[in-house]
């Protein structure tokens, strides 16, 4: 007999997502025992509320008794319905918008069966925005949106009321002038606007009609304002005003306008300065375009000149070495916040004076003078010490050294020599002088030891075109090529040399520039205890100057400039100008071997470094004319170098009294123009302007130990430039005389053999210097004479056919 139920306990209680397995595999069996029976049989059954299921398990044992428990399920949902509008629509204004008629979104759920559709309306002119919302059993929601446009594309029509001419001053508003009729078949409420332009008299009224879906039309309604009157306008009265007090109308008055039509007229003034009076005038002007006018004058007086800031640079001297720059001086004026300062500088002998001029607009000027005093007061120095008294044979008397010295100011120390030839005794003298006139000298004495030997004299006349030519340099030489003595012929040519001891002499007459010789200069004589007779020869020679100066260079920019019928006198064209501007670059400047002649807007111009161009160089010759020193350095060079670059000049060419050649001119001034002082400058303005202006600058001025050098080594140019010769030459040496090197320049006009070879007096050769093949072009030879002695010595080049020689004289 079993009457005791099992003993049952159920799983624990579970919370399963919705859609999850609730399989007692998954959510559990419970465990039962039974005091008879081992094999209890469980069952069970579920029963469901909402998110709530019951399992209600049943344990039997075999005697039918039996027992129970619950075991609870939640059933959790947290994903939302999905939801899929209807597509949206186009409705004609007036059709229904119900659902019934626009279509059901459709929803399904994961876990609900019953899904609630609801919808919500937001409308805008003509599009209705109907949002729709699926919801459920645990309220989660989605949404989505469909889009109903009601079309209304029926066209709306607007008459305007008609073209209106009013009186100035009557109303213009609607009211007066009417509104415009609409018709509209959709809109209960069409919106009317307008908006007006008005141009002189002419109102122009956009009227716009607008209905809910936007749809609108317009028209036009033209209204005009007659009115030809201008305003009435009086000008405030003239005034005088100081300079610095404010002419601003709110200071000098303004106008009254009145209008007959418009209360609002508009002013406006322009004013026009000359000198200190200011003409001011007003304008009226109406909506119509009506204008009146009138003038107010407006006087500045300024009678106040400038002021220099600081006051003048005080007055100084200085020694010439020492001569400062000019400072940069200022000015301010009362009225003129832009003071013109004009300077000058002269330069005088031992002074310069500096003058500098402030001038306002009003022509209110002031001055300052500043004067410099140079002094120099120290005597040259000289570089070597004097030569020593000495006793010689008259055939061995040595010749003069050549004596330097230098000084604190000037760079070109003129030194005087003179010799006087006595009884068997010879006094040189050396005097260095500077251009202010200090001066150190030197002396040596020669005794001549004559011995036993028999005293005679040589002598002549130097003539030139049957007449005798004064101040000719005849020099006496030994046979070993010393010079022994030099003299000026008499102003009848005469000249004369005494005490000559017997033996040879060379005899050399220095003809004079413009002069050719008819016989030769140098004669061989032997003095056998007779005296000599030797004469010369000489013609005069026309000297062509066809090289140009800096007013025939001007002529050539102004008959460009001017064009028409100036062309015709053209002789250098714009393009053969940027040509010479190359060549002086290439070959003047823009070298590395120590003689660049390198002047800013001359030579180059711009940074980095280029070529002058046309224009530039037309402001040189055309630009405003400047009188200062540098300015005039700068058109003097310009003029020369173009001469030189355009072959109307040759570097060789002399244009000094004692020799120097334009190559050597120019080498040497433009470097003091770049090195030294103010008066230096002077220096080199006025003989650059001598060369351009063909007249020949002084002996002594330019160093004849200057290097000739102008262009680049082996350069060859363009012979439309006329840069280079087109024919063989051969160049005096350099220097000469010379102790102990020279150079000896030559031109090939194409690749040659060339041979260049030295012989002496009595014909022996000496030397090859060259016997080779050059190309064309510019060569350079050097002779280095150390082991010869002093004498005369000929040179001479052989060259495809070509054949020449020259003199050149050795003094040791």
């Amino acid at each position: 007999m079993d009457t005791t139920r099992p003993v049952i306990a159920c799983p624990n209680n579970k919370v399963v997502s919705c859609g999850m397995s609730i399989d007692p595999e998954f959510t559990g069996y419970p465990t039962v025992t039974d005091n008879c029976d081992e094999s209890v049989a469980l069952s069970y059954k579920d029963i469901k509320y909402d998110n709530i299921i019951r399992r209600y398990w049943t344990a039997t044992d075999n005697a039918g008794n039996s027992a129970q428990c619950v075991q609870t399920f939640i059933v959790s949902d947290a994903t939302p319905p999905t939801i899929a509008c209807p597509d949206n629509f186009v409705v004609n204004c007036g059709s229904s918008i119900d659902p019934e008629s626009t279509g059901y979104p459709t929803a399904t759920d994961n876990c609900s069966e019953n899904v609630a559709l609801s919808y919500n309306d937001i409308q805008q002119a003509n599009i209705i925005t109907r949002t729709w919302t699926a919801t459920d059993n645990v309220g989660n929601s989605a949404q989505c949106v469909q889009t109903i446009t009601i079309s209304d594309t029926s066209s709306l029509v607007i008459s305007c009321p008609g073209n209106l001419v009013v009186n100035c001053g009557s109303p213009t508003d609607p009211q007066s002038t009417g509104y415009p009729t609409v018709i509209e078949n959709c809109s209960d409420s069409t919106i009317l606007t307008y908006s007006d332009v008005q141009q002189g008299n002419i109102i122009t009224r956009t009227w716009t009609a607008t209905d809910n879906a936007g749809n609108s039309a317009q028209c036009v309604q033209t209204i005009t304002v007659l009115d030809t009157t201008p305003p009435t306008i009086a000008c405030p009265g003239n005034l005088v005003v100081s300079c610095g007090s404010s002419i601003d109308p709110e200071s000098t008055g303004y106008p009254t306008a009145t209008d007959n039509c418009n209360g609002n007229v508009t002013l406006s003034y322009n004013d026009i300065q000359q000198a200190n009076i200011i003409t001011r005038t007003w304008t009226a002007t109406d909506n119509a375009g009506n204008s009146a006018q009138c003038l107010q004058t407006i006087t500045v007086l300024d009678t106040t000149p400038p002021q220099f800031t600081g006051g003048c640079p005080p007055n100084m001297t200085v020694e010439c070495d020492a001569i400062p720059d000019p400072p940069v001086v200022t000015a301010t004026d009362n009225c003129d916040p832009d003071v013109n300062i004009a300077f000058n500088e002269l330069v005088g002998s031992n002074d310069i004076t500096r003058t500098w001029t402030a001038t306002d607009n009003a022509g209110n000027s002031a001055q300052c003078i500043q004067t410099i005093i140079i002094s120099d007061n120290t005597p040259p120095e000289f570089v070597s010490n004097c030569p020593d008294n000495i006793t010689v044979a008259p055939d061995a008397i040595p010749n003069p050294p050549i004596m330097t010295a230098i000084d604190n100011c000037d760079p070109n120390v003129d030194i005087v020599f003179d010799e006087v030839i006595g009884n068997n005794i010879i006094t040189r003298t050396w005097t260095a002088t500077d251009d202010a006139g200090n001066s150190a000298g030197c002396t040596q004495t020669i005794y001549i030891d004559i011995g036993t030997q028999v005293l005679s004299g040589i002598s002549g006349q130097v003539m030139a075109d049957g007449i005798g030519l004064y101040n000719a340099e005849v020099r006496l030489f030994n046979s070993a090529g010393n010079l022994l003595t030099d003299i000026a012929a008499d102003k009848y040519g005469y000249y004369s040399f005494s005490d000559v001891p017997e033996g040879s002499y060379m005899v050399v007459l220095t003809p004079p520039f413009g002069f050719t010789p008819v016989t030769d200069t140098l004669v061989d004589v032997m003095v056998e205890g007779y005296d000599v007779d030797v004469y010369f020869d000489l013609t005069s020679q026309v000297v062509t100057y066809w090289y140009y100066n800096w007013w025939w260079w001007k002529n050539q920019f102004t008959y460009i400039q001017r064009g028409g019928y100036y062309l015709s006198r053209v002789e250098v064209t714009p393009d053969e100008f940027e040509a010479l501007s190359q060549a002086i670059f290439d070959h003047i400047y823009d070298r590395d071997d120590g003689f660049e002649i390198q002047v800013d807007s001359v030579t180059y111009i711009g940074n980095p470094p280029r070529p002058i161009t046309f224009e530039e160089l037309s402001a040189i010759y055309l630009g405003a004319y400047s009188s200062s020193i540098d300015a005039s350095v700068k058109r003097s060079l310009s003029a020369n170098l173009l001469n030189i670059a355009s072959g109307k000049l040759s570097q060789y060419d002399i244009v000094s009294f004692d020799g120097a050649t334009a190559s050597q001119t120019l080498t040497y001034l433009t470097n003091l123009y770049l090195t030294g002082g103010s008066y230096d400058k002077y220096v080199v303005a006025v003989n650059l302007q001598r060369m351009h202006m063909r007249i020949m600058i002084s002996a002594g001025v330019i160093p004849l130990t200057t290097p000739n050098i102008v262009y680049k080594e082996n350069d060859e140019a363009d012979s439309e430039t006329g840069l280079l010769p087109n024919e063989f030459v051969l160049y005096q040496n350099m220097p000469n005389p010379f102790n102990p090197i020279t150079e000896i320049k030559f031109y090939l006009p194409r690749a040659s053999n060339v041979r260049l070879e030295i012989y002496n007096i009595i014909g022996q050769k000496i030397a090859t210097l060259v016997d080779d093949r050059y190309s064309a072009g510019n060569h350079t030879a050097i002779w280095d004479a150390s082991g010869s002695g002093s004498g005369i010595y000929f040179y001479r080049l052989e060259a495809d056919g070509f054949r020449d020689s020259k003199k050149m004289v050795l003094l040791k």
